[in-house]
């Protein structure tokens, strides 16, 4: 018995060949039998082994070989070290016990290799588990070919554990792996300090006490039988009802496409796409069967392939951006390409942009943008991390002199990038300025190794966006030069050491603004996405005869039950209420660019105060934008997700599996919710803004922005009241939705300001102000949109119609929804409320009904792009379904042993010849 391991050993093989100028003595101790095979490899062969075929679940390999060397190997630099392994799981056996294998040794660059033969056919990679482990032992010498390989079993049943030469141990790690076939295998590498040191014994159990990860290599799956193959779905096929569901809609999928996407982002999109296809390392078949670690190796081995193919066809920025978008997952350059480089660019001085923003751009420096902490996320205020400045030697000193300050869910961070923009708090003789952005180099640019006093890392698996290394990062009072702190708007002056400004100091909150403006963009999208899947697939779907339906009409398609379509229909409404409110945001936000680049190029102080709330009403565009940001940001990224769920849920129980192509995007897309400000916490400024702007309009100034516009209405009809007519009239919708938010503006003006109630205990009027204030914004930029397009009058007038139906079912649904608000407001009756539940909403339903495959298919989705059984294009959804689960499946590459009493947990599966 080995106490260490809690082994039982059985038997112990002793197998001793000679052949001329060399000996193998190979020594197996078993507990059952199984046999590894062989990586391929094919560089210049150097000799030749036969091996016994009978090998163990946990066994010691032992090699030595004598150190002459034939003439045909003097040019060897130094003697390798041979690799060998212990197999603490069992691995499936593809070899018969009879099978005479043969194992090629070959040498290239002083690298190793072994390939593995049979009567059975050649051996293409090592079967191993997560559990296995290597060292070495020996040296290579010249072989031969083994004289008697079918020696017989010893009785002798001890075995010899003595310690590892660490000299040994120290020359593989967990570098030492290699490629092969797409899989991962082990790399027989090592090469020995000393050429006269020779091994007689191993230690089995202290060498490498982490284990190096290695995917299970399988075999190549069964086919599906033909019989199954000939099966199809019962009933009408899925392509023909999807070819009648389009035939029954006059909207011009294609031109609406064009609508929304432009024909040369199409033409782009399209490109991109087939190039991408082609790729073998856009592969999307194994997406939904791989664990972490190999997923963010593959996730890497695409950034790369992206970074390369923008090189080599030129891309335009729009391309390459397109190109990340089509791939569908978080990638490890994912905050390189948008935070660190946006923040260089918009906070960075020319001298720092030349300094960093240009290797980055080239990638010759990867970088995120490192502001949450362990304890702090939506205040950004109370970070932990300081910046202090040394005036002696004109640095700054980075610190976490907390646990709680760590950096932490930095994307990037983990294991890719070598450089962050750290905001920390600046510190001047004792005095706090403020979070400070700071450009910090993180790990060495050559081995990639953390600097000095820096510790970095992944934070570990979640419950998505599990193909982006989160990390966490610790300062331990690391000097950085005078240049690291990003100076465009604050600055410390070296020769006084005085903190200066250079614009408004809420302007370092720009790249949030940016990023929750590009959220809002993309929320359409993401939530268009799993509205496609649940549309395409309840038409295709059929359950149950609608007890009305004539007798022998079969079963009726799911989308045809008005209780799926309240849920899907809305949210298809909303991908396109979303997207035209995403374009206006945009176009805001750039616009407000300009008037920063306007004001900055004057230097001038502002006397504002350091948050972007901290406005003057109805003047600064930065605290509108802001204020619109939080509430779109919080408001839309709600939608997207609640509604992917929505749409999972619809797709019934196929709507679980991962085929569906829902729920991996849910869980990547959850942590939307709470970045970049979380939903719930966004709320608050956004109240502080809007009661701003109603102290403003109380004390008489003139509205100059769209808000204090709405407010200012109110405040003069208040006591008279309001008429709309929200069921017949679009402006007149538009418009109780702007009474709406007003009222509880001022309500909460009188709750805060003549009540003097406590800012916690409004915290849930904040939230339903902010949420009113989202759906108002939705409301009126969807309706801007519609007419802008009716304005122009080169858009085919189905879409226009279908366009206004949505309007309004999205409209007349979220005011349903919130009843009681649009009531006690007095922006609608209840008679009106009562109309719109009960016959304008199911009215809209079934007008819209026909169309809505037509309308999914204009956002332009591929099959590719969803990677979705359930939203194939054609209808296939059976089909596809079966495919992957058969076909494409590697658990059903495994045979397990179902019994208790017996300790194996896969065997070898024995395949039928019929």
């Amino acid at each position: 018995m080995d106490r260490r391991r809690g082994l039982k050993t059985q038997r112990v093989y002793n197998v001793s060949t000679r052949a001329a100028g060399a000996d193998l003595k190979l020594t197996v101790r078993t507990i059952r039998p199984f046999r590894p095979t062989i990586p391929q490899h094919s560089p210049k062969p150097i000799g030749r082994a036969l091996v016994l075929g009978e090998f163990a679940k946990s066994a010691a390999f032992r090699l030595s070989y004598p150190l002459n060397q034939s003439s045909s190997q003097k040019k060897m630099s130094s003697p390798l070290a041979v690799a060998f392994f212990v197999f603490s799981l069992p691995s499936p056996v593809f070899m018969r016990t009879s099978s005479l294998r043969k194992i090629q040794m070959t040498q290239k660059n002083d690298v190793t290799n072994l390939h593995g033969s049979s009567d059975r056919g050649n051996c293409q990679c090592v079967t191993s588990t997560s559990r296995t482990r290597t060292w070495a032992s020996g040296h290579l010498g010249p072989m031969h070919q083994a004289e008697n390989p079918h020696p017989p079993p010893s009785t002798n049943t001890t075995t010899t554990i003595n310690q590892h030469p660490p000299n040994m141990c120290s020359r593989l790690t967990q570098d030492d792996i290699w490629r092969c076939d797409g899989r991962r295998a082990v790399r027989y590498l090592g090469t020995s300090s000393s050429a006269s040191t020779r091994l007689t014994t191993t230690n089995i159990c202290s060498f490498f006490p982490s284990s190096i990860p290695i995917t299970r290599t399988h075999s190549k799956m069964p086919r599906t039988p033909d019989w199954v193959k000939q099966l199809k779905p019962s009933g009408v096929q899925g392509h023909e009802m999807l070819k009648q569901e389009r035939a029954n809609s006059n909207v011009p999928s294609q031109e609406l496409e064009v609508l929304l996407h432009t024909q040369g982002s199409i033409d782009r999109r399209n490109k991109i796409t087939a190039l991408l296809k082609s790729e073998k390392v856009f592969d999307k078949s194994q997406n939904y069967f791989m664990g972490r670690t190999d997923r963010f190796e593959r996730a890497l081995a695409r950034e790369k392939r992206l970074r390369n193919l923008k090189k080599q066809h030129n891309w335009t920025y729009d391309e390459f951006r397109t190109a990340t978008e089509l791939v569908g997952e978080p990638g490890p350059y994912g905050l390189h390409d948008s935070m660190f480089m946006v923040t260089l660019e918009g906070q960075g001085t020319p001298e720092q942009q030349d300094r960093w923003l240009k290797p980055a751009r080239e990638y010759k420096i990867i970088g995120c943008y490192a502001q949450t902490e362990l304890g702090h996320g939506s205040n950004v205020r109370g970070l932990e991390t300081t910046a202090t400045w040394n005036a002696d030697d004109k640095t700054f000193t980075l610190h976490s002199p907390h646990l709680t300050a760590s950096k932490w869910w930095i994307g990037s961070l983990g294991r890719t990038a070598n450089y962050a923009v750290v905001m920390a708090q600046l510190m001047i003789d004792g005095k706090s300025y403020g979070p400070t952005p700071f450009c910090v180099q993180i790990r060495d640019l050559k081995t990639h190794e953390p600097l000095e006093n820096i510790h970095v890392g992944d934070i570990g698996p979640k419950f998505g966006y599990n193909t982006m290394d989160n990390g966490f990062l610790l300062f331990n009072k690391v000097k950085v030069p005078h240049i690291s702190m990003l100076a465009r708007y604050t600055h410390v002056d070296p020769k006084t050491n005085k903190f200066g400004r250079r614009g408004a100091p809420s302007l370092v909150y720009g790249t949030l603004t940016w990023v929750r403006s590009t959220i809002v963009m993309q929320a359409g999208s993401v939530l268009a996405r799993g509205v496609t899947i649940a549309t395409r697939y309840c038409a295709v779907r059929r359950q149950f005869q609608d007890r009305d339906a004539p007798a022998g009409e079969g079963e009726t398609p799911v989308l045809n039950y008005t209780l799926v379509q309240i849920r899907i229909l809305p949210l298809l409404a909303a991908t396109f209420a979303l997207h035209f409110t995403g374009k206006a945001m945009m176009e805001m936000y750039q616009e407000n660019q300009k008037k920063i680049a306007q004001g900055a190029a004057s230097n001038a102080p502002s006397s504002r105060g350091a948050g972007p709330e901290e406005v003057m009403p109805g003047s600064d565009m930065l605290a509108d934008l802001h204020a619109s940001s939080c509430a779109l940001k919080s408001l839309s990224s709600t939608i997207a997700a609640e509604g992917l769920e929505v749409c999972r849920r619809a797709c019934g129980g196929h709507g679980y599996s991962s085929f569906s192509g829902i729920g991996p995007w849910y869980s990547d897309y959850l942590p939307t919710t709470t970045w970049e400000g979380d939903n719930y916490m966004l709320s608050g400024q956004v109240a502080r803004y809007l009661l701003k702007s109603a102290r403003s309009v109380l004390k008489g100034d003139k509205p100059v922005n769209e808000t204090t516009t709405i407010l200012t209405e109110f405040h003069s009809r208040r006591d008279i009241g309001c008429a709309f007519d929200v069921i017949g009239s679009d402006e007149d919708l538009v418009a109780a939705f702007a009474w709406r938010v007003s009222f509880l503006t001022f309500e909460a003006s009188k709750h805060r300001d003549e009540q003097k109630r406590a800012w916690n205990d409004l915290l849930v009027n904040f939230y339903k102000l902010s949420k009113a204030h989202a759906q108002y914004m939705i409301v009126k930029n969807n309706l801007d949109a519609i007419k802008a397009i009716q304005k122009d009058g080169k858009t085919d007038p189905a879409i226009h119609d279908v366009l206004l139906k949505l309007f309004r079912l999205f409209a007349l649904h979220t005011l349903e929804q919130e009843a009681s608000e649009f009531y006690v407001s007095g922006a609608c009756s209840k008679h009106q409320i009562s109309l719109a539940r009960n016959t304008t909403v199911m009215q809209l339903l079934k007008e819209i009904r026909p169309h809505a495959v037509r309308l999914v298919d204009a956002w332009g989705f591929d099959d590719w792009v969803l990677d979705s059984s359930l939203g194939r294009k054609d209808g296939k959804v059976y089909e596809d379904m079966f495919y992957r689960a058969s076909e494409l499946n590697p658990l059903n590459d495994i045979t397990v042993d179902p019994y208790p009493d017996n300790d194996v947990l896969f065997k070898r599966i024995e395949k039928s010849k019929l």
